[in-house]
């Protein structure tokens, strides 16, 4: 099932608009809408992307739309992720990583955002990092209170 949202212009913030998002674990081309045969996990490859592993993915798609797999996902939730692809529009290979890790940032914390809330999980650890992810929660406090929840398990 595909959430029907308007897609959102590269020039919005995406932390303050709607996005496309699909639930999983059964997922959809976001052009053409045909069925994709799951998701193919990033691997690990010595890039400045790989601490955000758990997040990318590619669509295996069976269509033949151009550039449409890549994807940011949080838990089974997905979203077209856009990575910049001119290295020759920056000044620097360290300016075009960084661009590519906001994208990725960005386009998480969009995804959070769009996440209905009944679908959110309700466990604390879960609650803290989709706090963190969508700005209700300063890093410090974050790292505050999941140390606070493994004092309270070995207690």
């Amino acid at each position: 099932m595909m959430t029907n949202l308007q897609t959102t212009p590269a020039s919005l913030n995406l932390e303050q608009a709607a996005i496309p998002i699909q639930p999983g674990p059964a997922y959809h081309c976001f052009q053409c809408g045909a069925p994709a045969r799951g998701l193919h996990a990033w691997l690990p490859c010595g890039s400045p992307l790989d601490v955000w592993a758990d997040h990318i993915a590619y669509l295996k798609l069976a269509c033949a739309c151009p550039k449409a797999s890549r994807v940011a996902r949080l838990d089974e939730w997905i979203t077209p992720l856009a990575f910049h692809q001119d290295l020759d529009a920056f000044p620097t290979w360290a300016a075009f990583v960084e661009a590519n890790v906001r994208a990725v940032r960005q386009t998480l914390a969009g995804l959070a955002a769009s996440i209905p809330d009944e679908a959110k999980a309700l466990d604390a650890p879960a609650r803290i990092v989709h706090q963190l992810l969508v700005g209700q929660l300063p890093p410090a406090e974050a790292v505050a209170q999941i140390r606070a929840l493994s004092v309270g398990l070995a207690g």
